[in-house]
């Protein structure tokens, strides 16, 4: 009885390495249904972007920042732009709390500066 072999797997042969999404379509369907752009789509998105802070930007790449600071209590905490700078207001739970909050704002790409009116708690 023989096993059957798929070219470049036979005993002895050099096997070449294929990419990710090859084997990703070989072994599934449709993986997750979704367009995956080309890069030059990638490029053309980019040069469209608007600046980060932009008039009518998003908060959203300093919503993900805070998000990675999952053990502070983020409730009390309000955002807002004014060009490129944050304001902040609201509560949080410590001084510590606050210097962690101001130290993500201030890593993210485009914040050229931050209006800190947050209160502590207690404090």
């Amino acid at each position: 009885m023989t096993t059957p072999t798929r070219p470049g797997h036979a005993h002895g042969e050099h096997v070449i390495p294929r990419s990710y999404d090859e084997l990703v379509r070989e072994t599934m369907v449709l993986p997750d249904g979704s367009h995956r752009p080309t890069l030059a789509e990638e490029q053309e998105a980019l040069r469209r972007a608007p600046p980060p802070f932009a008039p009518g930007a998003r908060l959203t790449p300093i919503r993900w920042a805070l998000g990675a600071l999952d053990d502070i209590d983020l409730h009390g905490l309000e955002l807002a732009l004014a060009g490129g700078r944050v304001v902040l207001t609201g509560t949080v739970a410590s001084r510590a709390d606050r210097e962690r909050v101001v130290a993500a704002i201030e890593a993210v790409p485009g914040v050229e500066g931050i209006d800190d009116r947050l209160r502590i708690l207690g404090g």
